[in-house]
């Protein structure tokens, strides 16, 4: 159950793989253990491709075709994880059509992390599209190469970054000024229905009940009286009527919202461990 962070730079349009990239974590310690990088040849190269990834005819010419290294390709990615950012939309997609373009079964993931829509739903947009481009200028790491195994090392370390700014907020009052900023939020179009009802409840001191994706009874309603956003809009502060405490939400996991409690079956235990 090893985890492989991986990335493929392709043609434009992307009918060949011109460069493949993987690195090996630790099952323990989550650092690189083995990694494996290889330019491929393809004779589909364009300038809007050139433009693209910098990768040039003149670079992949004496480069080994993918039947020559679909065996290593295989073995570092076969019964793994696979992780990278946006790799089920598209690199799982080129891998799986370059085997079966050399009459090869594909490799197969024990399991997918696809660290794309992971941020969009936990960190959300606090940097913007969330396109690694992006993630890579907020925290520091530098343009987005395009070339393979330089961009699975960023994925990797903007997960890592990622996850230590939500360590600190949850459990050490750590606040990101990308976080606090509601105004500029709103204008980027961040709202919908649930965080508008939210902020109506904060500003008239109103309980309202929610349907959530999470804690001991999910989706049990219960009934919140929102204090503050934590930072705005992802996670929230609010009073849970049910256990008598200010918990924490994930804005992301309230599924409804209403002024009364709808019809419904309710467990007759209602402790609510916010997330």
């Amino acid at each position: 159950m090893e985890v492989v962070f991986y990335d493929v730079e392709t043609t434009i349009p992307p009918t060949d793989i011109l460069e493949f990239g993987a690195i090996v974590l630790d099952k323990t310690g989550l650092y690189e253990k083995e990694s494996y990088s290889t330019l491929i040849h393809s004779e589909r190269i364009s300038q809007e491709s050139i433009d693209y990834n910098g990768i040039t005819p003149e670079m992949v010419k004496d480069a080994p075709e993918f039947k020559d290294v679909a065996d290593n390709i295989y073995n570092i990615l076969h019964g793994r994880i696979w992780a990278g950012h946006n790799i089920i939309q598209f690199d799982n997609l080129c891998i799986k059509e370059s085997f079966e373009r050399i009459g090869r079964s594909a490799p197969e993931p024990v399991d997918l992390i696809d660290t794309l829509p992971l941020l969009r739903n936990t960190f959300g947009y606090r940097a913007g599209t969330m396109k690694l481009s992006t993630l890579g200028n907020f925290f520091g790491l530098g343009q987005e190469r395009h070339r393979a195994i330089e961009d699975a090392r960023m994925n990797l370390d903007v997960l890592k970054n990622c996850a230590m700014i939500m360590f600190l907020e949850e459990y050490a009052g750590y606040s990101s000024d990308a976080a606090a900023d509601k105004t500029e939020q709103k204008a980027n179009g961040y709202t919908n229905e649930v965080i508008q009802a939210i902020d109506l409840a904060i500003e008239n001191k109103e309980s309202i009940w929610v349907s959530y994706n999470g804690g001991a009874n999910p989706l049990v309603p219960r009934q919140l009286t929102p204090v503050k956003w934590i930072y705005y809009p992802f996670k929230l502060e609010a009073y849970c009527h049910q256990s008598q405490t200010n918990k924490n939400f994930t804005q992301s996991k309230i599924v409804d919202v209403r002024n009364e409690q709808w019809e419904i079956e309710r467990a007759e235990d209602d402790q609510v461990q916010g997330d």
